[in-house]
């Protein structure tokens, strides 16, 4: 008999439980519709956002084959370049940048991407900070190339010399011609170069950033309901607690 005697007790609890949460509906009503009315004006006092993505794509020697790593590229911005920005804003605006700059350097590509999220009022701030961002690392580039190029340019000069050299000679004839493979090698290489290329600019995401209204209003129909319900039982306990110490001792 003592499982039937624990499955009444348990029974007699739930009856119990159910009984005081009836007996204090109005607090779980008003602590419920309370949080209800915070939630309602969080919802529509959220602002809307949006991610706005700037893509550049790096100078490469060749295809597929980067002047600078940019892994390299995006930690230099990320240790100098944004910090700068960012100081630069507070200084002309006398307040922090209203949003965040996030770096990427996706694997196996010649991309750098530049992200924010930001409101749609903001979105003039925001393509101002990813133009300077893309400025500075069209500089750094720009420096780049013309040393690569002129590293191109010193070799083939060193090419000529070579085969001028070879010209005044005899029997060279396989020397000269590797020399004239090298040359051309060398041009084509000029001639596959391809410089930094802005692909997106502040480009604003479709879908937005923030939650819509429906979804905070469900999420925060389930948290006020079981915030209620806790109180409820909390007001209850203090509620039996303090009936209890009011009982004249004996």
């Amino acid at each position: 008999f003592e499982p039937r005697k624990c499955d009444q007790i348990q029974e007699v609890s739930l009856i119990d439980l159910s009984i005081v949460f009836i007996r204090y509906k109005r607090v779980f009503g008003a602590v419920f519709v309370f949080l209800m009315v915070l939630v309602l004006a969080f919802a529509f006092l959220v602002p809307t956002t949006y991610r706005y993505v700037t893509l550049v794509q790096l100078a490469q020697e060749d295809a597929g084959v980067p002047l600078e790593s940019p892994r390299a590229v995006r930690a230099w911005m990320l240790a100098h370049v944004v910090p700068e920005v960012q100081s630069g804003h507070l200084k002309e605006f006398d307040t922090r940048m209203p949003f965040d700059v996030e770096l990427e350097a996706p694997d196996d590509t010649v991309l750098v991407k530049i992200s924010s999220i930001a409101q749609e009022d903001e979105s003039a701030d925001v393509e101002r900070v990813h133009a300077q961002l893309v400025t500075r690392l069209e500089q750094r580039q720009k420096v780049s190339e013309e040393q690569y190029m002129a590293s191109l340019k010193r070799q083939i000069d060193s090419v000529d010399s070579s085969i001028e050299m070879l010209g005044e000679l005899t029997d060279v004839g396989a020397a000269v011609a590797a020399m004239m493979e090298k040359k051309i090698e060398l041009e084509r290489s000029i001639l596959q170069f391809s410089g930094l290329e802005r692909l997106l600019v502040s480009q604003r995401s479709v879908e937005k950033m923030s939650k819509g209204v429906a979804f905070i209003l469900t999420v925060g129909m389930v948290v006020s309901g079981l915030i209620a319900t806790l109180i409820t039982f909390l007001w209850a306990a203090f509620s039996y607690a303090h009936k209890r110490a009011a009982l004249p001792q004996g």
